[in-house]
């Protein structure tokens, strides 16, 4: 389990640096697009842009994405039917069938009494011969494995008490605690097992984003126009000194003695000033680093990566995750005419029975997934990596986006509408822990083995 630790410190596997993304991540200097972000409800924000990228390169970029997911689709299909085999057994859905129309499993003895036992009843008999071994030996290993949260090790270079890069790793430690407990690291570690014993592996996300529920509000003033007016008055013209006005005939300025006349007299409300007042508070929600786990269920990336960072072999990682189409609008006021309900990625030729898989994982029957499912659209995040802009082999297009996105990007669609293009490492973003070293990117979860009931 020294892998999972190491990922748990969030320590780099390889240099020693610190959490991917954490402090080096250039993408931080901005909150990351979401609903809880106040400034992405103006339909003029620029938090959300193409880059400048034509629609030609957006579409070889989606091209691309596409013909690099579908080269390792059947490979994904089998993973899938095995990752969700391990979560019906975890959850005590033992009486499984495969539906070969939908290529997913689906719960028989629901099903059977769905149909109201019009069969010979064989199926519905098969309940008292459950025994969930799969959900003990999960709780067991999860419960056992994130009993404590491993300490955070921030090493310097040098040991050198009067380096920088000393108070910088002592620094470095108390912001990851803080990081972590604002990210609920003791829930965290038991997801992470719970990843590990279903999957195999897991991803973690890490990038800054503004979320008040989160990281709390600050209070700021609210100022308004403020006319401050003035009646009749000299202004010195020597001194600038401005004397209420006691004779219409001039005076002398009290400051310097200089006379006032004719020309440096102003009646009421001339040489009125505008200023500001406070006028009330408001509460804006501050922002800090998130963490966010990721299953291999919803995470693809090139299944033959391996080593040691196996993120550096992939050339593509894709996020695909379903979000409520009110959400949607929300976030990207500039594609509201363009977002269809319901729609699923388009950079995949299993993108159905992907969204099916991800519905089927938190629905309350196997292969019977609610109406929602017809209205949320699917939400793709795509990582691709300067080694990914030469596939097709035109280096016109090669050069533009070395030029513009030297360390990869990061490209946003909902369904099929590209809706943000940014600058992204995906090294620095994205972290990945596995229960075994050698078996690649994705290996071989506990609960394979765990089972000892297998489906129909």
């Amino acid at each position: 389990m020294a892998t999972a630790v190491m990922s748990m410190t969030d320590i780099d596997p390889i240099s020693g640096n610190l959490p991917p993304g954490v402090f080096q991540n250039p993408a931080a200097q901005y909150a990351e697009p979401s609903s809880q972000n106040p400034s992405q409800v103006d339909p003029n924000d620029q938090n959300f842009s193409t880059n400048g990228v034509s629609d030609a390169d957006q579409k070889m970029l989606v091209d691309i994405i596409t013909e690099y997911r579908d080269s390792w689709a059947q490979d994904r299909l089998i993973r899938i039917r095995q990752w969700m085999l391990n979560l019906f057994y975890w959850r005590g859905i033992q009486v499984l069938q495969w539906d070969n129309a939908t290529n997913c499993w689906y719960d028989a003895l629901a099903w059977s009494r769905s149909q109201g036992a019009q069969d010979s009843g064989e199926d519905t008999d098969l309940e008292r011969w459950i025994n969930p071994l799969t959900l003990m030996f999960g709780n067991v290993f999860s419960g056992v494995m994130s009993q404590e949260v491993p300490k955070t090790v921030v090493k310097p270079q040098n040991a050198d008490p009067n380096l920088q890069d000393t108070v910088t790793a002592k620094a470095a430690v108390e912001a990851i605690r803080i990081i972590e407990r604002k990210n609920n690291m003791s829930w965290m570690a038991y997801s992470i097992f719970e990843m590990l014993y279903l999957f195999g592996s897991y991803f973690r996300y890490t990038r800054a984003v503004i979320d008040g529920d989160m990281f709390g509000y600050d209070e700021e003033p609210i100022f308004e126009d403020l006319e401050i007016q003035t009646g009749p008055h000299y202004k010195c013209p020597q001194c600038g000194t401005e004397t209420p006005a006691t004779s219409p005939d001039g005076m002398e300025c009290p400051s310097c003695g200089a006379w006032m006349g004719q020309e440096s007299y102003y009646a009421a409300g001339e040489g009125n000033r505008m200023s500001m007042k406070m006028a009330g508070t408001k509460k804006t929600p501050r922002a800090g680093v998130k963490w966010t786990l990721i299953s291999p269920l919803e995470f693809d990336v090139a299944p033959t990566a391996k080593g040691r960072c196996p993120l550096k072999q992939t050339p593509i990682a894709a996020w695909d995750t379903e979000i409520d189409l009110g959400e949607a609008f929300q976030m990207f006021p500039k594609f509201r005419d363009r977002i269809v309900a319901g729609s699923v990625a388009t950079t995949t030729s299993i993108a159905n029975v992907e969204k099916l898989a991800r519905q089927d994982a938190v629905s309350a029957l196997g292969g019977a997934t609610a109406d929602i499912s017809l209205t949320n659209p699917t939400y793709s995040r795509v990582w691709m990596q300067p080694m990914s802009y030469y596939k097709k082999m035109d280096w016109g297009f090669a050069d533009r986006m070395m030029k513009q996105f030297p360390e990869g990007l990061l490209i946003s669609m909902i369904g099929e509408v590209v809706v943000d293009i940014r600058p992204a490492n995906l090294l620095k973003e994205i972290s990945h822990d596995a229960l075994y070293a050698n078996q690649g990117v994705y290996c071989k979860a506990l609960a394979n083995t765990a089972k000892l009931q297998c489906a129909l």
